[in-house]
Formats: structure tokens, C-alpha cells, sequence
């Protein structure tokens, strides 16, 4: 799940969002969600979950992820990137499937190039074991045989400053997250005490050595019913005793993996409540900034100013969406004024979204301050797929020449002529230069 060295270290969690500009408080690092998704859930498949990913020699990257099928047991899978952001599915599988399950692996890249995978399966009598395999090549493995750890799931290891490794793992019976130590990576002794509990929002986690030696932990939370889970983060001076800071509000997502690009910049990879791959970027550490005006619906109950004026109910913000359902034609929802939006420096509309609905169109609206948006040709059609898959719409707002001027307020038709009781969920809506 990440590369290991002495002076950079990354884990697996579960993890969220925020638009402030600071680049790192008291509390950590401010995070938001980028554009788009990094690998879509397969329908064909139950889940996708926890993705690990390696640089590799020639700069490219590679992400292994564990895959759950309708019938038949779990296993790991690859996809490779050459920038992080646009990831082609590998054929074939990695480790697992045929007779022993294998899921949530971690990888770390060992001193000579070559790869060492940590990943748990079912331990016959009930809970969990950790085991390993090794590889030169990070396409065709060879397990090593080896247990590491009873009674263990969900394995995330770092190498230290002083050449040991540390394993953290979620021990069932405990409900807690315990940690291991090695001179080797293969003959682990655990490490006495628990290092954060279920009641922390631990289940698994992310963690980082930081320049100024200290630990960063990102968590994730066990899902319930509506949610997947949420990812919250940690200190500490030792790796062994934690504080909590915040609740990082990325998305309701799962299952982060945190990477530091080549510029510095750190990206999140986490699992979405659909099983999507998604990502996120920490402010101020590096790369281009998100800039502009957003509305990411992530706190429940919050629709961020926007209202539903008409032909939508049940409207909701939950999940990290913005959900209605379509009641009556011509469904929209309007934002209040004060947005006061440069219309000449931000021209690109994002829109994530997952609607279910034979309708193909829809319509963004605005205005300047004091005018009703859609008034003197100020609004702008364009495509949606409406198969209940998420999704996200990229529009070029200066199409229109009456995108010009100062935008104050927005209206958004998520479908144009839509049935009654079709489905809209809105995930973001951002205007970006």
C-alpha cells in the first residue's frame, strides 16, 4: 500500500474533506476531494476495498486492491497509472481466488526493488491471520507460507527510522488496533497495550513518519447501515501512544491509502459508499490547488445553500450526497445569493453525480447579483448518463458567451425531462478556472 524507506512511511485507513487554504494546523492536514474517480466499482463484483499503491522504477504506479465476487472467495488485483490519476484495471489476479481468500493487501517495496505483500484471510474456527508473499516483478507472486500473525486482519506495516518494521493490524476479539515489531518484516513480536479502539473510530489505519519525526494516523471507522465509514487522523511521538485530532470529513469514504507525489504532494486513495476508488490531495503540500467555488454535500444534513424550488422530494444530504426524488417535471434546486463567482477566471463546471432516469440532459443556470439565474440566456445544456453508476459531467461554462461578468447565485436542473419517481444524487458541484 505504500513504499517503505526510512525517512517516508505510508498505511492503510479509512478516510474526508474541507476547503480551507491553511496547509497544516494543530489538528493536521486540511484535505480536499479531487475531480472524478480513480477506479470504478465493477458492478459484476460484490466490493472492491483497500487499495495499496507502489511507485514504481520507471515513475509509473501501481495499485492493488482486493475484489469480492457475487460467488466465490476474495482476492487481490492490480491497476497501473503513469500519474496517479488515470488507472487501467491489469489482467488477471494477483494473490488468492482459487483456494484461500487474500484481501486487504499492503505493499512495501523492499531494499533491493522487489515487493513484499501483507494481507489477511479467514482463520478456520472464526477471525482472521495475517500472512505474505513476495514478488521482483509486483505481477506474479509467491506467497511465502508463512503465518505472521494470529488472531490479526486489515495489516499495515512502515519501516522505522531505525531499520525495524512496525505492523498495526485490527485484532477482533479486541476490537482495537494492536501493533507488531520485526528486524525483518517476516518474525514479528506483538507490541503489549492497544494503540486505539473501535470507540476512536479505529479500524484500520494510515499512518505516516512525518519530517519532524512524529507519527500521523489516519483512521477509519467500521461502516453501519448508511455509510461506509469516516476517516479521522492521529499523532504521536512514538508510534505507540496516539492522540486523536479531527474528523477529516473526506466523502464518507473507507479504506484510505495516503502517497506523497513526486512534487510533495500527499494523496489520499480511499473506497467511496459505492465501492468507487476515489482520491483526495492535502492542501499546500505540493501540485496545483483546487481553486474556485464548491458545494461537496459531506456533512449530514447539510445542503450547503441549495434548496429544491420544485418537481423534487424527499431531499436529503446524506451519504456525502445531495438525494431527492423527482415528484413533478422540471426538477430543480437554487442556491441563494452571495456566491460572487469572477466568471472570466473559473470556467469549468464538475459535476459528480448518480442519477437513475431515461432522461439524458441536463442544465446548469446562473445569474448575476440580484437577477434570477437562467434569465438573458444564462444557462448552459449538456449530457448525463443517468444508469445509477456515478458519474461526473465536465462542462466548459464559456461555451455560452453570456458566461461573463460576476455569477452570484446558481439554479441546477440535474435532469431535463425526467419521470416521477426517478433518482438524483448529487456527490459535488464545483466551478474551477
Amino acid at each position: 500500500m505504500h513504499t517503505s524507506s526510512r525517512f517516508l512511511v505510508m498505511l492503510i485507513a479509512f478516510c474526508s474533506l474541507s476547503l480551507s487554504a491553511s496547509v497544516e494546523s494543530a489538528m493536521g492536514y486540511e484535505w480536499v476531494k479531487e475531480s472524478g474517480i480513480r477506479v470504478i466499482h465493477d458492478l459484476s463484483k460484490y466490493q472492491q476495498a483497500s487499495p495499496s499503491v507502489v511507485r514504481l522504477g520507471n515513475g509509473s504506479y501501481r495499485m492493488y486492491y482486493s475484489e469480492a465476487p457475487l460467488r466465490g472467495l476474495m482476492y487481490v488485483v492490480s491497476a497501473v497509472s503513469s500519474d496517479g490519476l488515470h488507472w487501467t484495471k491489469e489482467p488477471g489476479i494477483r494473490v488468492g481466488g482459487e483456494t484461500a481468500v487474500a484481501t486487504y493487501p499492503d505493499v512495501v517495496t523492499l531494499a533491493d526493488g522487489s515487493y513484499r505483500m501483507y494481507f489477511h484471510r479467514n482463520r478456520v474456527g472464526g477471525g482472521h491471520q495475517i500472512y505474505s508473499a513476495v514478488s521482483d516483478e509486483g505481477l506474479y507472486w509467491t506467497e511465502e507460507g508463512i503465518l505472521l500473525v494470529d488472531y490479526g486482519a486489515i495489516p499495515d506495516v512502515v519501516q522505522l527510522p531505525d531499520g525495524n518494521y512496525r505492523m498495526y493490524f485490527y485484532s477482533q476479539s479486541q476490537e482495537a488496533l494492536l501493533s507488531a515489531i520485526s528486524p525483518n518484516g517476516l518474525d514479528w513480536t506483538v507490541e503489549a497495550g492497544t494503540r486505539l479502539t473501535v470507540l476512536d473510530g479505529a479500524y484500520t489505519c494510515d499512518v505516516h513518519i512525518e519530517a519532524d519525526g512524529r507519527f500521523r494516523m489516519y483512521l477509519g471507522s467500521r461502516g453501519g447501515t448508511d455509510t461506509i465509514g469516516f476517516i479521522s487522523s492521529a499523532v504521536s511521538q512514538d508510534g505507540l501512544n496516539w492522540e486523536l485530532e479531527r474528523d477529516l470529513k473526506i466523502d464518507n469514504g473507507a479504506m484510505p491509502e495516503v502517497l506523497r507525489m513526486p512534487d510533495g504532494l500527499l494523496r489520499m486513495y480511499y473506497i467511496r459508499n459505492n465501492w468507487d476508488i476515489a482520491s483526495a490531495v492535502a492542501l499546500g503540500t505540493g501540485g496545483p490547488q483546487p481553486a474556485g467555488v464548491a458545494w461537496e454535500f459531506n456533512t449530514e444534513g447539510d445542503a450547503e445553500g441549495w434548496a429544491p424550488i420544485r418537481g423534487l422530494g424527499s431531499v436529503q444530504v446524506s451519504g456525502g450526497f445531495l438525494r431527492a426524488v423527482v415528484t413533478d417535471t422540471n426538477p430543480h434546486l437554487r442556491t441563494g445569493a452571495g456566491s460572487q463567482l469572477d466568471a472570466s477566471e473559473y470556467q469549468t463546471l464538475r459535476l459528480g453525480y448518480t442519477l437513475t432516469s431515461s432522461d439524458s440532459q441536463a442544465q446548469f443556470m446562473w445569474g448575476p447579483e440580484g437577477v434570477m439565474p437562467g434569465s438573458g440566456g444564462r444557462w448552459i445544456s449538456f449530457d448525463v448518463i443517468a444508469d445509477g453508476v456515478s458519474r461526473e459531467a465536465v462542462v466548459d461554462l464559456s461555451r455560452n458567451p453570456a458566461w461573463t461578468g460576476i455569477a452570484d447565485r446558481f439554479r441546477l436542473d440535474p435532469l431535463h425531462r425526467p419521470e416521477i419517481g426517478d433518482s438524483v444524487a448529487i456527490d459535488y458541484i464545483r466551478i474551477e478556472e
